[in-house]
């Protein structure tokens, strides 16, 4: 026999509003997530052990309790809500009926998985007249830290996700691939990129372009949406690196964001394993600690002080992995720079031992 609860989040900013089915049943609970105007479901977190009371309390208190669905069963809507069902909870909170022809309701990916994330981040930040991926914002940033709430950020960029996706199984075997692509182009003749592929070729630990989007949407190539380097620390730890090297470099600012959109693909290609299908297995997609990093020499840092923003992403990404699977994954963050004396071009043995001593910036140095 299992006890649910009906939910109500009503849309707010960027963020649109759903459904929420609460369930208890054999020791465990569950939480699943239905869009408001196609009644698709859009995710499900489990809560093992523990009842939906005590695992989603906090979500409980940030929305509306609804009559529900009595006479409903859960196994009924796996997937989806059936037209009636979706009608009578909309009619619960004065929603209009949704026809019989409905067809689901998604954002457009204009910016494919991550379409829409980059206004939610300025609304965070409160950059209203420049967006945080200009030098003017991470410079303003860095004299007047903004008052923000990281936590609920990554919460919305992580349901902006979920909404972009158009409930396809992924159209790619390569999404998180993890293997080494030492190949340049002779013409490629980025700083970053030679530098990306110099890493790998010197060392037998390192793997790069790493997709993080390839094939999720019908129709739309993000196969380009790559991470730069990661390494494999241990069985069940990683770290994904963002590199920025060179005059023309990003800001930390903007690499950081980089970084962590990243991250939230990967927490979805693994909380939606199953309906995407990702029959194979990367190893990357079972890992226990994911660390989140921009690394570049220390002069991509100068100007900037933004130790205000690591302690913050780095405290809010492990709460919210911790929250999103049940404490068997950790998410951290960080800044990283090479040593002083780190110059490229250099030799392979230079460059091995630069990678070695990588260390936590320093904003006040």
């Amino acid at each position: 026999m299992s006890d649910n609860k009906w939910l109500y989040r009503s849309p707010a900013g960027s963020i649109d509003g759903e459904f929420i089915l609460l369930v208890n049943a054999r020791g465990s609970s569950k939480c699943r997530r239905y869009d408001l105007a196609s009644g698709m479901k859009t995710h499900e977190h489990p809560g093992p052990g523990r009842p939906y009371q005590q695992v989603f309390a906090s979500l409980m208190n940030q929305c509306q309790t609804l009559k529900g669905l009595p006479d409903a069963r859960v196994t009924e809507m796996t997937k989806g809500l059936p037209i009636d069902y979706l009608n009578d909870l909309r009619s619960q909170v004065s929603l209009p009926p949704i026809g019989e022809g409905r067809t689901i309701a998604k954002h457009a990916p204009n910016g494919g998985m991550l379409s829409g994330t980059d206004g939610i981040i300025d609304e965070s930040l409160g950059l209203s007249d420049v967006k945080y991926r200009t030098k003017t914002a991470a410079l303003r940033l860095s004299q007047r830290p903004c008052n923000w709430r990281p936590d609920l950020l990554l919460t919305k960029l992580y349901r902006r996700i979920e909404a972009n996706w158009d409930g396809s199984q992924c159209q790619s075997s390569e999404l998180w691939r993890w293997r080494a692509m030492p190949y340049i182009s002779p013409r490629n003749t980025s700083t970053e990129k030679m530098l990306e592929k110099a890493i790998v070729r010197a060392t037998n630990t390192w793997v790069n372009q790493i997709p993080a989007a390839s094939g999720l949407l019908r129709n739309y190539d993000e196969r380009h949406k790559n991470i730069d380097l990661g390494r494999r620390l241990a069985p069940d730890e990683y770290e994904l690196i963002e590199l920025k090297v060179g005059v023309h470099a990003d800001t930390p600012l903007r690499a950081a964001f980089e970084i962590v959109g990243c991250g939230l693909l990967y927490c979805f290609a693994r909380m939606h394993a199953k309906d995407l299908n990702l029959a194979y297995a990367f190893p990357v997609l079972k890992a226990k600690s994911i660390y989140l990093k921009v690394l570049g020499p220390r002069e991509i840092y100068l100007g900037y002080r933004l130790d205000w923003l690591c302690e913050s992403l780095d405290t809010s990404l492990r709460k919210f992995s911790r929250d999103l699977f049940g404490g068997s994954l950790e998410i951290r963050f960080a800044f990283e720079s090479f040593p002083a004396e780190f110059m490229w071009p250099c030799s392979d043995a230079d460059l091995r031992a630069m990678l070695e001593k990588r260390v936590a910036h320093n904003f006040g140095s």
